[in-house]
């Protein structure tokens, strides 16, 4: 027997037609991305973005607990295509490229065109069917790479094929930096280690040389990357909170005990219908795939299934749930619903053909499951699109398109508007000196007015969290003394978040007796409340431009 598997056969006119549709659905979301508004992460990497291109440091001068790419991602984004909203999500689009791409084309070197092309459009839209707060985010980034680089490793493998080392050199270099997201992204090696154990054009020795390449290259980057934080003298302060803070602080924070975390992914994978019923459908092509008389597609399930395991083990060890945790898991998932689709279609022809005069019907199945998957994951997508497209028509500004993309109403906590013009009112009654300190988790607005916050800590969770620790005292002995040296001219507190509620801090009493002795309320915009020093020391303008 063949240990190729048969291709699609030719795709009829209605795959045709809802393929085509479902691309054009594709790429107007993309457009409709560009109308997005920031969410709260989104805000604090543009700020640090635009801090690390005005000559500051990553960790020294912005801090977070997430490795330092997604802040260089944000400001190549800012000096590519301006100080915006919409620059970032044209990079997003890009690295989206970059992953799904190279899938699609793995997948169709296995089992065809048609299939390829539902794989890669299955997890555009499982991506597209994200929040636009997100999306644009470290977690999706490093998953969309990884899958770019371990796509060529599942391609068709026969005796005597040339090593490929090149491939498992990228696979290893782009797992090196992907550590520097998040350090659990190691694991990611699992996967190639499935995918060179598994290649049956190589012995024992080779597989071995394989490894090895794999892990000098992500060596390599590593080595590389700390080498450039040494020399730029920000590796201490990485160390502390990319390691120190985040097991001593971060973990400790999230949800205790595996068995609860496990009743929360559940209760997750329950209430959110693209990563449930995209689990549902992975198990499903996992079974056939891992059961399929082709070894190529066997071996590419194995290593979809390691994959799949690894992801969602890394939402779990996160413990918080949110949707950006899961965006690593869409590429695997996508994979084994497409190879148990086409699994499915092979079985049930070869049974129609063995009963010869059944008519056929049995193998239209996976067809039009093929479809129904892809009308399903279209839906949130459409609804973007739509609603930009239904913005434009009724000529809606800027700030009336991101309301109609966070579905906001008036009184909620939910609209970037209100940052816009908290930053707008701001940038009119101070200088390019002046500094603005901001009481929660809207660092767009001193993005978007262009004002330093005083010190590195841009938002509160740092200063609040990690009671017990040494860090807490330290963080916020530093904070203090930044505020004493350069004391902002507007402090913008956040009373809509829920960390927040309200104009005071009585967790850090020392802040807020600083707080009440130096700032007066001036303004509220929606959720922000807008203190303006009392004292002098900034060059608030009395009579601002309108």
């Amino acid at each position: 027997m063949s240990s190729s598997p048969p291709r699609f056969a030719r795709a009829s006119l209605l795959q045709g037609v809802v393929v085509l549709g479902v691309l054009l659905l594709v790429v107007a979301w993309a457009g409709a991305t560009l109308q997005f508004p920031f969410g709260i992460d989104n805000g604090i990497h543009a700020y640090q973005g635009w801090v690390l291109r005005a000559g500051g440091r990553p960790y020294v001068d912005v801090f977070d607990s997430r490795g330092p790419f997604v802040m260089y991602g944000y400001g190549l984004a800012q000096a590519l295509f301006g100080q915006n909203t919409w620059g970032v999500r044209l990079l997003d689009l890009a690295v989206l490229a970059l992953g799904v791409v190279p899938l699609a084309r793995a997948v169709a070197a296995l089992e065809g065109r048609i299939a390829g092309v539902f794989c890669g459009v299955l997890a555009a839209l499982w991506w597209a069917s994200s929040s636009p707060g997100s999306l644009a985010q470290p977690d999706g980034w490093a998953g969309m790479l990884f899958a770019g680089a371990l796509a060529p490793l599942l391609r068709r493998r026969t005796a005597g094929d040339p090593p490929m080392r090149r491939w498992l050199a990228l696979a290893g270099g782009v797992i090196g930096l992907c550590t520097f997201s998040k350090p659990f992204y190691a694991a990611l090696i699992v996967p190639v280690l499935v995918a060179i154990g598994s290649d049956r054009a190589r012995d024992h020795k080779a597989r071995l040389s394989d490894l090895m390449a794999v892990a000098l290259a992500g060596l390599g980057v590593g080595v590389a990357v700390l080498g450039v934080m040494w020399l730029a003298g920000v590796l201490r302060a990485f160390v502390e909170a990319y390691l120190v803070f985040n097991v001593k602080v971060y973990a400790g924070e999230a949800q205790a005990g595996w068995g609860p975390r496990v009743g929360s992914l559940l209760r997750y994978v329950g209430s959110d219908p693209t990563i449930g019923y995209g689990i549902v459908l992975a198990g499903a092509g996992a079974w056939i795939g891992s059961r399929d008389p082709h070894a190529d597609v066997r071996r590419a399930t194995h290593v979809g299934i390691a994959w799949t395991l690894c992801t969602i083990g890394f939402v779990l060890l996160q413990g918080r749930f949110w949707r950006q945790h899961w965006l690593p898991t869409i590429p695997p998932l996508a994979l084994l619903t497409t190879l148990g689709v086409s699994g499915l279609r092979r079985r049930l022809a070869v049974g129609e053909r063995a009963r010869a005069g059944a008519g056929g019907i049995a193998a239209l199945l996976p067809l039009v499951l093929a479809l129904a998957l892809l009308v399903v994951a279209a839906r949130t997508p459409a609804i973007y699109t739509l609603r930009g497209a239904r913005a434009l028509r009724d000529g809606a500004t800027r700030e009336a398109l991101w309301d109609y993309h966070t579905g906001y109403r008036q009184g909620s906590a939910s609209s970037f508007r209100a940052e816009h013009e908290a930053a707008r009112y701001i940038a009119a009654r101070t200088s390019a000196q002046d500094g603005v300190l901001v009481w929660g988790y809207a660092a767009s607005v001193p993005y978007l007015a262009q004002r330093r916050i005083p010190g590195r800590f841009i938002y509160p969770y740092p200063l609040l969290a990690g009671a017990g620790t040494s860090l807490q005292p330290r963080f916020r002995a530093e904070f203090l003394h930044a505020l004493g040296q350069r004391p902002p001219c507007y402090v913008v507190f956040d009373v809509g978040d829920p960390v927040v509620r309200a104009v005071a801090v009585p967790q850090f009493p020392t802040f807020d007796a600083w707080l009440r002795a130096n700032y007066r309320e001036e303004v509220r915009i929606e959720r922000f409340a807008l203190l303006r020093a009392a004292t002098a020391g900034c060059h608030v303008l009395q009579h601002p431009a309108s």
